[in-house]
């Protein structure tokens, strides 16, 4: 069992170091670094009877590959069909859903607007209803006012009269 730089080892097995490395660590061949020089490559100890099968290269899918690659692709295509329109069934379902809920919120907002403008159209009502009760509560005032100060000129014996200011009052005796 011969101790072997990774490069050298893949040299011999036909893979690449990096390979080596991976199967040395998988199969835990023993390892060493140099006592001389201990950042120097490593050397891993293989064994004589070591095989390393390297994976072929994936190739694409032709016309020319085997038939049971054919099948398999035509397989995983056929399932990215389906998973295609299961889900562009879904979107639109969801784009359905999204434009309905759009129109409910345009309802709503129209809605919305018409009770705004009935609710100032009340505001308007209401506020002319109060300056017109101000108004009549004024001229009532007012007329009250008038009312007691014709009382006490009657009262007085004043009437308030025009042409009546000297009388005195209806008081003759004196």
């Amino acid at each position: 069992m011969p101790w072997l730089t990774y490069a050298q080892a893949g040299g011999r097995l036909g893979v690449s170091a990096e390979a080596v490395r991976a199967v040395a660590k998988r199969r835990r061949w023993p390892r060493r670094r140099s006592n001389t020089d201990p950042h120097g490559a490593v050397e891993v100890e293989v064994p004589d009877d070591a095989r390393i099968t390297p994976k072929p290269a994936a190739r694409p899918v032709t016309d020319r590959s085997p038939p049971g690659r054919l099948d398999l692709a035509a397989g995983a295509l056929a399932a990215l069909e389906t998973a295609v329109m299961s889900l562009t069934a879904r979107a639109e379902r969801a784009e359905a859903a999204s434009l309905a809920t759009e129109a409910r919120a345009l309802a709503a907002e129209v809605a919305l607007t018409g009770e705004r403008t009935r609710s100032d159209d009340l505001r308007t009502r209401l506020d002319a209803l109060t300056a017109r009760l101000a108004e009549a509560q004024a001229a009532a005032e007012a007329l009250r006012a008038a009312e007691v100060e014709r009382q006490g000129r009657r009262a007085s014996g004043s009437l308030g009269l025009p042409g009546t200011a000297g009388l005195g009052g209806g008081n003759l005796t004196g």
